[in-house]
């Protein structure tokens, strides 16, 4: 059975371990091999840490028992963006868990996040060459807002898509 709950201190290694099986798999193809092959575990650790210990930012995972199997970040934009109060960042799952609800239910847990602030908006960068992400923000009703311009490192092209959530009706 899966579960969700907010990350801790001693969740980073698996969380880095869990971005790097991502990276392999997703962004072979798409970021440079030397990144993909130069990923730094301890960098991400350290990332993850600091992640955590940000009052304004909530990061979840998902596990499967005692394994984590994807993670989300919400909170505080960490790239700002036309004004928005709130990102959903970082949403990876690894592949053998894509397509079981995984990302789907890490997003709701998002949206709840948000409601809990009063927030109705918020928005998504996401590579634009990982078509499969696209495409899943999308069918849960993301609008692309900004295309970032082509440019040599595909690592950095990044499609901004914004979500609004309708008032709960009573």
């Amino acid at each position: 059975m899966i579960s969700y709950r907010k990350a801790a201190p001693e969740d980073c290694a698996a969380l880095a371990l869990v971005k790097q099986k991502v990276w392999q798999t997703t962004y072979r193809g798409i970021y440079s091999d030397s990144k993909i092959d130069n990923y730094s575990l301890t960098e991400n650790e350290q990332y993850f840490f600091s992640l955590i210990q940000t009052s304004d930012i909530s990061l979840f995972v998902a596990h499967r028992g005692k394994e984590i199997i994807g993670y989300m970040c919400c909170g505080k934009p960490l790239h700002p963006f036309r004004g928005y109060r709130q990102e959903l960042a970082l949403l990876y799952v690894l592949p053998e868990y894509q397509g079981h609800g995984v990302g789907k239910a890490l997003f709701s847990i998002a949206r709840q996040q948000f409601e809990a602030v009063f927030c109705r908006e918020f928005f998504i960068s996401v590579n634009r060459y990982n078509l499969n992400a696209l495409n899943f923000y999308l069918h849960l009703g993301g609008l692309v807002a900004e295309i970032d311009e082509d440019k040599p490192d595909k690592s950095e092209v990044q499609i901004k898509l914004c979500f609004k959530i309708p008032p709960q009706s009573e």
